[in-house]
C-alpha cells in the first residue's frame, strides 16, 4: 500500500472520534499521549474541525491554561467516574435518545436519570434538543 493510500486509510478509521470531536463542540481538545496528539492533529485537517490540540503537558501551555485545563479535565474525569453515566453515554452513542428512551434502556427512575442527564449536560458533554409538539383542535 502506497503512503498516500495509507494516509487515507488513518484518516478513514480516525472519522469516528473526528464526528466525536465535532458533535462535542469543544474548542480545544487534550490529551496526555503525543501519539493521539499527532493524530488528532492529523484529523484537524483532514475534517477541518478547527480545534486547538494540545498535550496535557505541553511546555508551551502558560500556567494560568494548564491549571484551567486540569480543571475541565478532573471535572471531565467527575462526569465518567459514575456506572450509571457511562451506561448513558455508551446508549448516546448509538444514536439521539430521548429521556424517556434513557430511562427504559438503564432501568433508572425518571428522576434519577434526569439527575445525571444534568450533570453531563453542565459539563457538555450531552447536549439538548427539545422537539416542539403541535396540537391541532378541530
Amino acid at each position: 500500500m502506497a503512503v498516500p493510500e495509507l494516509y487515507e486509510l488513518k484518516m478513514k478509521t480516525g472519522e469516528p472520534k473526528a464526528l466525536q470531536v465535532k458533535h462535542s463542540g469543544a474548542k480545544i481538545v487534550a490529551t496526555a499521549c503525543e501519539n493521539c496528539k499527532l493524530q488528532l492533529k492529523d484529523l484537524n485537517n483532514y475534517y477541518n474541525l478547527g480545534v486547538k490540540i494540545v498535550g496535557v503537558i505541553d511546555p508551551a501551555l502558560k500556567l494560568s491554561k494548564k491549571k484551567e485545563l486540569y480543571r475541565i479535565q478532573a471535572k471531565f474525569c467527575k462526569a465518567l467516574a459514575h456506572p450509571t453515566r457511562l451506561e448513558i453515554i455508551d446508549h448516546l452513542f448509538k444514536g439521539e435518545k430521548t429521556v424517556s428512551e434513557l430511562v427504559r434502556l438503564t432501568e433508572l427512575p425518571q428522576p434519577t436519570a434526569s439527575q445525571h442527564l444534568a450533570f453531563l449536560r453542565q459539563l457538555n458533554i450531552v447536549r439538548t434538543r427539545r422537539k416542539v409538539l403541535t396540537c391541532t383542535i378541530a
